[in-house]
């Protein structure tokens, strides 16, 4: 490839990815605003409705909602259509968020206190309960999404109850593997399978369903959706350790004093020298480890390649996502999928 080819391939990528950007920026307020306007939080208890609406104030791409209106759109269908159980994976998810807070004990999200460290715990479970029950209200409203048959609506509405339940079950074997040292790499992949990639998997198959895609075109989706959520799962963790803590919007380390059998801890206990072992542990589960413990414990993973392990996986990860969308036409949406899953393990937050 000579300069002149280098300099236009380089800029197509660049256009693709600004067009990217704009078209999440776009869905994103839209999401936020169909959400806005279904919940009317502002009408609840004041309590209630100012705690449940706080987990929307740090932002977010509204990732899982832009990913099921992209698959939507691949297989033919219309978007607006399939926004309102889009916007209901929203507030699956970020129910899961004010739960998940409450049992890691995490002080923040997205930059913000968490909503039990503002208004106490009792609270942030109502908050996230009525998130929960409003999942079912947002997901049948629209007059587009009437008109579509009524099998194909009950079908997204049970691939979404599915995923619910998913999300339980994996974050028990989430919190299950904090009392444990011997978690395996295996292991690992089933409990993110359902605690994180389940969710995807839901966007991208409720959006092809609703889209009318064929058996085969739900099956490729909902392939692309797991794959890619494991691979964010796992940047997810790496980000953990590595990423600009003002930009994370939560303390680096947290998840390793909070003990998470992470792919990243997996790996390197399972190759640490005695000495190596014990600046991993001095930080791992213990909540009062100090900025230094959780240095030399991120250092000595560092040390073992696990990081660059845990890399490459989500890389492998993110090829098998691209692999499951090759029986697709192109399409505009069919090449934003492919970025996105570019996207899961190159961001910075």
């Amino acid at each position: 490839m000579d300069k002149a080819e280098g300099r236009s391939a380089l800029k197509a990528v660049r256009g693709g990815l600004e067009a990217l950007t704009s078209a999440m920026s776009y869905w994103a307020e839209r999401t936020n605003q169909f959400i806005e306007e279904a919940l009317r939080l502002k009408e609840d208890a004041p309590p209630l409705g100012e705690s449940a609406a706080h987990v929307f104030k740090g932002g977010g791409k509204r990732l899982r909602p832009f990913m099921a209106l992209r698959a939507c759109e691949a297989v033919g269908g219309d978007a607006e259509a399939a926004l309102p159980l889009a916007c209901a994976l929203e507030l699956l998810h970020n129910f899961s968020v004010i739960h998940d807070d409450i049992m890691d004990q995490s002080e923040k999200r997205r930059g913000l206190p968490s909503v039990h460290v503002l208004w106490g715990t009792p609270q942030a479970i109502l908050a996230g309960d009525m998130l929960f029950a409003k999942v079912f209200a947002v997901a049948t409203r629209g007059p587009r999404l009437e008109r579509l048959p009524a099998a194909t609506v009950i079908r997204a509405l049970n691939v979404l109850s599915e995923a619910a339940v998913d999300i339980c079950v994996g974050q028990t074997m989430d919190m299950q593997f904090e009392a444990r040292l011997n978690v395996t790499e295996e292991e690992y992949l089933r409990m993110i399978a359902k605690k994180t990639a389940a969710l995807f998997r839901a966007s991208t198959t409720i959006g092809a369903l609703l889209g009318g895609g064929s058996e085969a075109e739900v099956e490729r989706l909902a392939e692309f959706g797991e794959e890619a959520g494991v691979a964010f799962q796992i940047a997810d963790d790496l980000l953990g350790l590595m990423a600009d803590e003002r930009e994370l919007g939560k303390p680096v380390g947290s998840d390793v004093k909070e003990g998470k059998k992470t792919l990243i801890v997996i790996h390197g206990l399972d190759r640490a020298s005695p000495t190596q072992r014990r600046s991993i542990l001095a930080a791992l589960g213990n909540g009062r480890a100090t900025s230094i413990e959780v240095s030399r414990a991120i250092a000595a993973l560092k040390d073992l390649g696990s990081l660059q392990y845990a890399a490459e996986r989500a890389s492998e990860y993110v090829a098998a996502a691209k692999r499951a969308l090759s029986g697709l036409k192109e399409s505009p949406a069919r090449t934003q999928l492919i970025q996105v899953a570019d996207f899961v393990t190159s961001r910075r937050f």
